[in-house]
């Protein structure tokens, strides 16, 4: 339990501290991995547009080649995604014998843990943690990586609002600067490369 406390508390000082989403979820992601000494760690995430996952951060692959999602590969992982079939935490300990994981067939991984990365009832995408060994793994190292997999939800949705905070100054900086080209000048050039300028923007 102190172990679990301790790595829960220092992966939400990476989520206060870090100065990006990319560093937070690679700090986290080394977390995870030392959880229980895993060979290989992938973050995959919900793509913006809503219609695929994509790695955001990985450890341990022997060929960087398949952390790059092959298109029919990205087509399973995403309509098992859509079916809920990453909705719940999946403890695999017989990979070879599983259906799909094939890049995790690729990289020589025997067991893996996969849970959602979540943010309230959304979720965001999955945390996969292998190893190249058979393992059963123990009910309370699971429970800690899903308790990682709620805290990167956290990350992202920091990330995500800070985000949509910068967009909403940059448009009132825009507006404002509009404001004043047309209150302060009668140059119709003027103003229309003020407004030109300030439109390409937002």
């Amino acid at each position: 339990r102190y172990q679990e406390v301790q790595i829960l508390y220092q992966i939400g000082q990476t989520v206060l501290t870090s100065p990006d989403l990319k560093t937070a979820l690679e700090k986290i992601l080394s977390e995870a991995v030392a959880v229980d000494s895993f060979d290989l760690g992938t973050i995959l995430l919900v793509d913006p547009s809503g219609r695929k996952i994509e790695a955001a951060a990985s450890r341990g692959y022997r060929d960087p080649a398949n952390i790059e999602r092959r298109p029919s590969e990205e087509a399973t992982k995403w309509s098992r995604y859509r079916a809920g079939w990453y909705r719940n935490t999946t403890v695999v300990e017989n990979v070879a014998e599983s259906e799909g994981l094939r890049t995790l067939k690729r990289e020589g991984i025997q067991s893996a843990v996969l849970t959602p990365v979540r943010a309230g009832e959304k979720t965001l995408g999955i945390l996969q943690v292998g190893s190249r060994t058979p393992r059963q793994f123990d009910a309370e190292k699971v429970r800690l990586l899903e308790a990682i997999g709620n805290q990167m939800g956290v990350a992202i949705q920091k990330s995500s609002l800070y985000e949509e905070a910068k967009r909403n100054l940059d448009r009132i900086q825009a507006l404002r600067e509009i404001d004043l080209a047309i209150t302060s000048t009668l140059d119709l050039h003027g103003i229309l490369h003020v407004l030109l300028e300030k439109i390409d923007l937002v």
